[in-house]
């Protein structure tokens, strides 16, 4: 009896290992290297604003991704939360919470 059940144990197995898992659902894609598999949809996590460094992790607001964080693009910074020019933003006059006078 031991021996039946050790053989039809080594069946499974060897089904397995000879033809994979039977899971045929779009979880099961293989994507090119450095693309993630997020919900059958191959990704780069390390720009993609939707799944940024990880499946389901978006940016929120005006945030980018970039090298897998959020953060603001190049040409802004982040002053209070927001996304912000401080070339042009008269709240954040070249640093976050400096106000520009009228002279500037």
């Amino acid at each position: 009896m031991k021996a039946g059940i050790i053989i039809v144990i080594l069946l499974a197995l060897f089904s397995i290992i000879a033809y994979g898992s039977t899971n045929t659902d779009q979880t099961d894609l293989n994507c090119d290297r450095g693309l993630m598999n997020c919900n059958g949809i191959c990704v780069d996590i390390m720009t993609n604003s939707a799944n940024c460094g990880a499946c389901g992790l978006a940016c929120s607001g005006e945030d980018v991704c970039n090298v897998g964080v959020c953060s603001c693009s190049m040409d802004k910074m982040k002053c209070n939360g927001k996304c912000v020019d401080t070339s042009y933003d008269p709240q954040n006059c070249g640093k976050c919470g400096m106000t520009c006078s009228a002279a500037n």
